[in-house]
């Protein structure tokens, strides 16, 4: 494996994920919990970073929040899944990337 190439993170319980970005040219790594996602995503040529949220994860609006604070990582596209009937996590979401501060 080339740790040259760039990365998805996957915040996720759900090894279906992993099934959707797999490529030769992108690495994917599935990650848990706030303090191993930015870690990663401020130590790598990280390129996205997936969040899933239909699992009932709490930790999702917590890893937005920090992302979008620190400066190395603001900038990485950042996609949360919301299962149906958790709309409520959209708002949360919203709300975390909002919260950057500068």
């Amino acid at each position: 494996m080339n740790p040259t190439r760039p990365q998805i993170l996957i915040g996720s319980i759900d090894a279906d994920y992993y099934l959707l970005v797999i490529r030769r040219d992108i690495r994917s790594s599935f990650v848990l919990g706030v303090r191993e996602i930015a870690h990663l995503a401020g130590e790598n040529d990280v390129i996205a970073i997936l969040l899933d949220c239909r699992s009932g994860e709490e930790w999702a609006p917590a890893t937005c929040v920090k992302l979008k604070q620190e400066p190395r990582t603001f900038g990485i596209t950042t996609v949360g899944l919301i299962g149906p009937g958790a709309e409520c996590r959209f708002i949360d979401l919203l709300k975390a990337v909002l919260m950057r501060t500068s």
